[in-house]
């Protein structure tokens, strides 16, 4: 299959397979899925506890060890924001944060001003639909972590295959994320956010939310690479 494996082709199906049910399966269902403590929210919370515990493994193993400590670390930091930190399963209540917090709850990215939801849509257009370009609205959690995710599993792993990179990237022990894996990944990725822009709520809010657990999903197999590819080289 060239530089498809058969595990970046299953990636690639369920990630549309998502999104072609956002559009076409029952609205209603959609919503409940994507509705806040649904499903969709608790595959992700999962999928970066798997991440974690992969980061774990692999320290304890002495594989990748600076690479699975960075993602031990925002594996947790996902899972807490995820979740508020267990919140409401937990029953305890921080005012001082949650006062400061746009839908008041205890967590980092709904703080002022991180806490916009406003999406990619309302930079362009404001609430009559008139064009208008408002950068701030780019200011918010969910956009830096787009771009950390753009840079992580597109622009570094386009820069290591210049050689005097590469040779760095090799000294620190980077795993290197194969081709396949991040056309699987782009080709799901750039489709929902051409159908985010022309949609409008609720559905554009279900592609998000649908969105935040496939890069869920990429992360979480990313780091259960750190053990795949020790086991490849020894």
């Amino acid at each position: 299959m060239g530089i498809f494996r058969l595990g970046h082709l299953a990636l690639f199906i369920i990630g549309i397979s998502l999104f072609v049910y956002v559009m076409s399966g029952d609205p209603h269902g959609v919503r409940a899925l994507t509705r806040e403590d649904g499903l969709v929210e608790n595959i992700t919370a999962l999928l970066y506890f798997v991440g974690a515990v992969a980061c774990l493994i692999a320290l304890y193993r002495g594989q990748f060890r600076l690479f699975a400590a960075i993602w031990l670390f925002l594996c947790v930091l996902f899972l807490g924001e995820e979740t508020s930190w267990f919140q409401r399963q937990l029953d305890y209540s921080v005012p001082a944060v949650e006062n400061m917090n746009t839908q008041g709850e205890f967590n980092l990215h709904n703080l002022h001003p991180w806490g916009g939801k406003e999406g990619i849509v309302a930079v362009f257009a404001d609430e009559h639909g008139q064009f208008r370009i408002d950068i701030r609205k780019l200011l918010d959690a969910q956009t830096f972590f787009r771009i950390g995710f753009l840079i992580y599993f597109l622009l570094i792993p386009m820069i290591v295959m210049f050689r005097p990179v590469g040779r760095l990237a090799d000294r620190l022990s980077y795993p290197r994320i194969e081709p396949g894996f991040l056309i699987a990944i782009w080709a799901v990725v750039i489709p929902s956010f051409i159908l985010a822009l022309i949609t409008g709520p609720p559905v554009k809010n279900s592609i998000t939310e649908f969105r935040e657990m496939f890069f869920a999903l990429v992360i979480c197999l990313y780091t259960f690479g750190f053990l795949a590819l020790e086991r490849r080289r020894t």
